[in-house]
């Protein structure tokens, strides 16, 4: 019976340390998600693995929203203000970045 409890008593203690080592890590991923400058004035909001060495991030800087392709060799920035050139300037730059990476 004492071998019973004792081992009772492992198995609780092991589900009460895997409980919370599945909140701290659930928490990280959230934190990891939204990240901001110290000063809130860079803010992450998405990231885009488009390739392995190309990834296309948003940002928002001092309340703009900024789009960074960004490959080993170079890193473009688009300023997304709503109008559709920026958008024809982002598919441009895309389709360069990706011919450049294949090549």
């Amino acid at each position: 019976m004492e071998y019973f409890l004792s081992l009772l008593k492992i198995i609780v203690l092991l589900a009460v340390l895997a409980g919370i080592s599945y909140f701290l890590v659930k928490k990280n991923k959230q934190a990891a998600r939204t990240r901001k400058s110290e000063n809130d004035l860079i803010k992450l909001e998405d990231t885009l693995l488009i390739s392995h060495q190309l990834r296309a991030v948003l940002l928002e800087v001092d309340g703009e929203k900024v789009l960074a392709i960004i490959s080993n060799n170079d890193i473009r920035t688009v300023s997304l203000k709503g109008n559709n050139q920026d958008e024809s300037l982002f598919r441009e730059l895309l389709l360069k970045e990706e011919t450049k990476e294949n090549a």
